[in-house]
């Protein structure tokens, strides 16, 4: 259930004048919500026939849940440079527009746009947060794909499909196979 302070963030952010903060503050308290009520739910012992489904299920929405989190925390910090660079920009061009516009003033804008673009981004990708963030990004993503990637396989198992793993090891397979023939070939032209 929604709390009056969610609702009242929903509610400015849907008038569609909110800022990047505003979306992020909304999201932080969706996530603490989250975490007060259905996260409580998915921490609880499971008995019965389904506890290795129902674990799997809850172990899913976990790892999607901190992987959308890790991907809009790094979404939010990427957009902080992306508007101070505009800013700088807009201060910029303003002040180059203010003149005649020629060849030369679009050419000097376009400079200045790289420029202002390059040292902000530059700056921030450089920095031990976006590090700290990115780092946090890739391994969320990493525990989502392994997890994707078990439940693919046990999906496919179940109905009788060759898997990944049947895959590789089939390759592997084939692979001594060939270093076999080869072997065996290169035996035979020396006993001709």
């Amino acid at each position: 259930m929604m709390t009056e302070e969610q609702l009242k963030k929903m509610a400015e952010i849907t008038r569609g004048a909110a800022s990047p903060e505003a979306y992020k503050e909304f999201y932080n308290l969706w996530t603490k919500t989250y975490e007060e009520t259905f996260g409580k739910f998915l921490g609880m012992t499971l008995l019965g026939p389904a506890k290795e489904i129902t674990e799997k299920f809850f172990k899913g929405f976990e790892v999607f849940t901190k992987f959308y989190k890790a991907w809009m925390n790094f979404y939010f910090k990427f957009y902080r440079p992306w508007t101070e660079a505009m800013g700088k920009m807009r201060d910029v061009t303003s002040k180059m527009m203010k003149g005649e516009i020629t060849i030369e003033s679009y050419k000097e804008s376009y400079n200045a746009w790289i420029s202002t673009y390059e040292e902000t981004f530059d700056k921030f990708l450089r920095s031990d947060e976006f590090a700290s963030d990115f780092g946090a990004f890739i391994n969320s993503f990493l525990d989502f794909r392994k997890y994707y990637e078990d439940v693919s396989q046990g999906y496919l198992k179940t109905m009788s499909l060759p898997t990944k793993s049947d895959i590789d090891e089939i390759n592997r397979e084939i692979h001594l196979l060939k270093k076999q023939v080869r072997e065996l070939s290169g035996q035979v032209k020396a006993l001709s």
